[in-house]
């Protein structure tokens, strides 16, 4: 892969890999070191990158692994604060409410297991397909179906009770 193939290729990649590496890390400096790293790794492999199926899928998954290998050696436990809805533009009581469901929404998604984070980042979140979130987490699709219905699963029950709705 010549130069120009790289930046036209990977270079677009870079705010997807960085929301990824932020929200992992919730430090701007570190995502920032690792999106370089990773495009560092990709340049690296540039003679091999057509053997993969999806580029934007390898270059997450790198990310992914230097994310946890930079935590595992801070010793950072992760929580999902940095979720991104969008407001509806609306009136102010809607948007305070809104705010309200979002930070409950927040929350309920920080008291998931790691790997259910994860998929609901990348799927709900991030938009990937189930084949690249799998890709990405180094499980079988099947298994990320699995995992992605038993997080909503969970959401949905902590907010039935949190809304007092539980059965």
């Amino acid at each position: 892969m010549h130069l120009n193939d790289f930046q036209n290729q990977v270079y677009p990649l870079k705010d997807k890999l960085f929301r990824f590496a932020n929200w992992m890390l919730h430090h701007h400096e570190d995502a920032e070191d690792i999106v370089q790293e990773v495009f560092l790794k990709l340049w690296k492999k540039r003679d091999d990158l057509d053997k993969y199926n999806s580029l934007e899928a390898l270059a997450m998954k790198i990310t992914k692994n230097s994310c946890i290998n930079k935590l595992k050696s801070q010793k950072i436990t992760q929580d999902i604060s940095s979720i991104t809805l969008q407001s509806p533009q609306s009136t102010p009581l809607e948007n305070s409410n809104f705010n309200e469901m979002k930070n409950i929404l927040k929350s309920v998604i920080e008291q998931l297991p790691i790997q259910q984070k994860m998929v609901i980042q990348l799927k709900s979140v991030e938009g990937f397909e189930i084949a690249e979130v799998a890709d990405i987490m180094e499980i079988t699709p099947n298994n990320t179906r699995v995992v992605l219905s038993r997080a909503r699963k969970n959401i949905k029950t902590a907010l039935e009770k949190h809304y007092g709705h539980d059965k």
